[in-house]
């Protein structure tokens, strides 16, 4: 089986760094990817996330992979590992996030994930939904903690 690929481009209203840090630290990936994220953000260092399902997803639902390429602001490649109730196999796919400072206060982000599971089209679709919806909460997460300060 061949791969294949989705990408996101997206833009956010916050600075590269805040967004590059959304990818990077634990307790802002807990704030819109996990509920619990342990990182190691380094080339060969390993990360972690778990979260709790809900009625439409139960069970816990495992990710963690592995930091293959890691340029602070700039660049992300990882391998990304699903383990949980959603399949009874271990799922991987590869995760490359390229960051883009447009300007001072405004970044864009370049997300793309490859694998042998994102041939099926309806798989393909779940997993451009799921990364939106993802991104939409790290953007109200971002904003949440700025308006907070």
């Amino acid at each position: 089986m061949s791969e294949q690929q989705i990408e996101i481009v997206r833009t956010f209203e916050f600075p590269v760094d805040v967004l590059f840090a959304a990818f990077t630290d634990g307790e802002l990936l807990e704030a819109w990817l996990a509920e619990e994220a342990e990182v190691d953000p380094r080339v060969g260092g390993h990360f972690r996330f778990v979260s709790t399902g809900d009625n439409e997803m139960p069970g816990d639902h495992i990710c963690s992979g592995v930091y293959q390429v890691f340029e602070p602001a700039q660049r992300i490649v990882q391998s990304w590992v699903y383990e949980g109730s959603m399949t009874a196999e271990r799922l991987e796919t590869q995760i490359s996030i390229d960051f883009r400072a447009i300007d001072a206060g405004t970044s864009e982000l370049t997300f793309r994930e490859a694998g042998a599971l994102l041939v099926d089209p309806e798989e393909n679709a779940l997993a451009v939904a799921a990364w939106e919806n993802a991104f939409d909460n790290l953007e109200e997460a971002v904003d949440e903690l700025y308006a907070a300060e």
